[in-house]
């Protein structure tokens, strides 16, 4: 058996946990560059995810603006509304003021016509 110092003895045992030291901390290095890299993927995708809620904001138009919109659209509507229940009213009006009119030149022909044939007999 051959005898080695303590001094010897500790040397070696210092040198293999600063091996084992050394690889540990590589790991923890490595696993820590992973995470890092995996993170920034995420913040990017996060970043992009943003950006197209803020585009996609910035398309879309404000409740105000579209009940404007809407109010003025159903004003107009009713607009045309009451102008055609108008023209329908000037329809119905002339129409009988048409046939009464009518009425009145048969009944004044039909007259003239009779007392004439009655006259001329």
């Amino acid at each position: 058996m051959s005898e080695v110092s303590l001094k010897e003895h500790l040397e070696a045992q210092v040198h293999w946990l600063d091996r084992h030291l050394e690889a540990r901390m590589r790991s923890v290095n490595d696993a820590i560059n992973k995470a890092e890299q995996q993170l920034n993927t995420r913040l990017a995708g996060m970043n992009e995810f943003r950006e197209s809620l803020r585009d996609q904001a910035g398309k879309l138009a404000a409740k105000s603006e579209v009940d404007l919109v809407v109010r003025s659209i159903q004003d107009k509507i009713r607009i045309l509304e009451l102008t055609g229940a108008n023209k329908d009213g000037r329809t119905a009006v002339l129409s009988t003021v048409v046939a009464a009119a009518t009425s009145i030149i048969v009944g004044v022909i039909i007259f003239v016509v009779t007392h004439w044939l009655i006259s001329t007999r």
